[in-house]
């Protein structure tokens, strides 16, 4: 999952800055959760995270993104 991630924010232009992953515990599953900082350029920005949204949802997992 991460390597094809990482693949789209190079197609993009974009430069991972940190990634960090955890898991956590609630009720009776597990929820494996990793956040990523990423630089990527504001005129591409979205097409990225659309991108990243359709690569997620196909590998059965959900994506969430914060603007700083």
């Amino acid at each position: 999952m991460l390597a094809r991630i990482s693949e789209v924010f190079t197609d993009f232009g974009g430069n991972i800055i940190s990634l960090k992953s955890e898991q956590r515990h609630n009720q009776d599953e597990r929820l494996y959760i990793t956040q990523i900082d990423a630089n990527i350029p504001p005129e591409r920005a979205s097409n990225c995270l659309a991108t990243l949204a359709n690569t997620a949802a196909g590998l059965g997992q959900k994506i969430s993104a914060q603007q700083l």
